[in-house]
């Protein structure tokens, strides 16, 4: 899906994605990234079921009001254990689909949000024989 993103104030964009990848300022990526207005960055998180308390932790020091999990294409939703480090430090999270946090990336950041898209991008291709 592409989007159209005149008048949004961000830095960096996501301009697209699908079921495999993310459009960032027109570059695809087809690995877990970090997008924030004025951040981006790869993610190393390779596998969903993988994340753990650290990795949320590491992403406190972006200082978002929201982080927003992308969890691939299906629905993961993180142990309480794991995701409590965030609302100690009163960082809100919503947890996703990867395609469903791109889009509210999106309409957050033309709100002139300080908003971190966390977004898992599975690698697994399916070929077609």
């Amino acid at each position: 899906m592409q989007f159209n993103l005149e008048g949004n104030p961000a830095k960096y964009q996501i301009n697209g994605y699908t079921s495999n990848s993310v459009a960032v300022n027109g570059q695809i990526y087809t690995q877990s990234v970090l997008v924030m207005p004025q951040h981006f960055s790869l993610w190393g998180l390779n596998d969903i079921t993988a994340l753990s308390q650290q990795n949320l932790l590491d992403l406190t020091v972006l200082k978002p009001e929201i982080i927003l999990l992308g969890t691939g294409q299906e629905l993961v939703f993180p142990a309480p254990m794991i995701t409590q480090v965030l609302f100690a430090q009163r960082i809100g999270l919503e947890v996703m689909t990867t395609a469903a946090a791109c889009r509210t990336y999106v309409a957050l950041t033309a709100e002139g949000r300080s908003v971190l898209a966390a977004l898992y991008v599975s690698s697994i291709f399916t070929q077609c024989r």
